[in-house]
């Protein structure tokens, strides 16, 4: 639909004729003919679609860039990770066939015949890094006790405690 210009700079004349503060009561004096095209020049302006589409497609697109990026270095996290993982196994790996042939060697230094050891197996690769992990999450070396001698540590240490709080030195 065209636009009725004499309406609508009508309109305006008569509102920017007014002080600001008149606005309203200017406003309210217009023709509805003059208020509809005013509106619809306002509507018009607002919904611009090939502003709007451009606006939403800039949107779109700056969206999708930062995906894109975000993905990119999640997947380079986790390739770095899979990687230092990979290194890891393998350093277990090559620790534990060295154990292995040291082993060997022991043996057969002294006058025995060496048994044909196998391959060190994935299981074992996964109990030693779960011992480096475990080592790494306390700080320091984990290591692995009876219950007799825990019981037995713990029965020292107690005493040794008693001896230090009673202020008598390990001489008696």
């Amino acid at each position: 639909l065209p636009y009725d210009f004499e309406l609508v700079q009508s309109a305006v004349l008569r509102l920017l004729g007014i002080h600001p503060t008149d606005g309203l009561e200017g406003y309210n004096q217009l023709y509805v003919g003059q208020k509809l095209a005013l509106l619809r020049l306002i509507i018009d302006g607002a919904c611009d679609v090939e502003r709007v589409a451009k606006a939403a497609e800039e949107k779109m697109n700056r969206r999708s860039e930062w995906e894109a990026q975000y993905e990119r270095e999640d997947r380079e996290a986790k390739k770095a990770t899979r990687k230092k993982k990979d290194e890891q196994r393998m350093r277990v790996r090559a620790q534990l066939e060295e154990k292995a042939r040291a082993s060997v060697q022991n043996v057969s230094e002294e006058g025995e015949t060496p048994e044909i050891t196998e391959a060190v197996s994935e299981a074992q690769v996964n109990a030693q890094l779960t011992k480096q992990a475990d080592a790494e999450a306390c700080n320091g070396p984990v290591t692995v006790i009876s219950r007799e001698s825990l019981n037995q540590n713990e029965g020292e240490l107690v005493v040794s405690l008693e001896l230090q709080a009673a202020g008598v030195s390990d001489t008696g």
